[in-house]
């Protein structure tokens, strides 16, 4: 009884206060929320911008536009939107007027492109996580133009091991290869003296 008054306090708690993520129909998860609510405070405090995320399950609206619209009247401006509808199959990047410059949608929705497949499955808990993925993205992307470190994002610590790893990669191969080019030039330096 105390465990379950605990966490209903906790979802109330983080739904009551959420402003970053706008709309939620049990799409993302609490501890999710939490995450996006202090990445984008903290990306709002260093540089103005508003990053927003909306996940409903589906359009509530004569048109997918004169949604988008209904719901960016209300959002602080200026800001960017990451938009998901889970029976619309729909995902989208939304700008404000004057950020929209900053970053191009298309590379946020190729960004997607491996994440996609997740969100369209029978596993909800992997909508969150992408969106999640999604929302550090941009965070990370914003937070690169305006040259400020975000504390709370995870995305710079997945940076890190993603290029430490890639790097790694690069090396091994150029290791493999000096080697193979050095048998391959003793071997014709040996053919050339017999």
């Amino acid at each position: 009884m105390i465990k379950r008054f605990v966490i209903t306090l906790l979802l109330l708690n983080t739904f009551l206060f959420a402003k970053y993520v706008y709309i939620n129909e049990d799409i993302i998860t609490p501890i999710d929320v939490q995450k996006i609510e202090a990445l984008g405070s903290e990306l709002y405090e260093k540089t103005g911008i508003s990053l927003y995320v909306a996940a409903v399950k589906k359009i509530d609206a004569k048109s997918y536009e004169e949604f988008i619209q209904n719901i960016t009247k209300n959002l602080k401006k200026p800001y960017m939107l990451l938009f998901f509808s889970r029976d619309d199959y729909k995902v989208d990047f939304i700008t404000s007027h004057r950020v929209k410059h900053l970053i191009d949608k298309t590379s946020v929705l190729i960004f997607y492109g491996p994440v996609i497949r997740e969100f369209f499955t029978d596993k909800p808990y992997k909508y969150s996580s992408g969106l999640f993925k999604g929302y550090i993205y941009v965070a990370d992307k914003v937070a690169d133009i305006y040259h400020v470190k975000l504390l709370t994002n995870l995305g710079v610590i997945n940076r890190t091991i993603y290029y430490l790893f890639k790097y790694t990669v690069y090396l091994s191969w150029i290791i493999v290869l000096s080697i193979f080019g050095l048998f391959l030039y003793r071997y014709y330096k040996k053919r050339q003296k017999s």
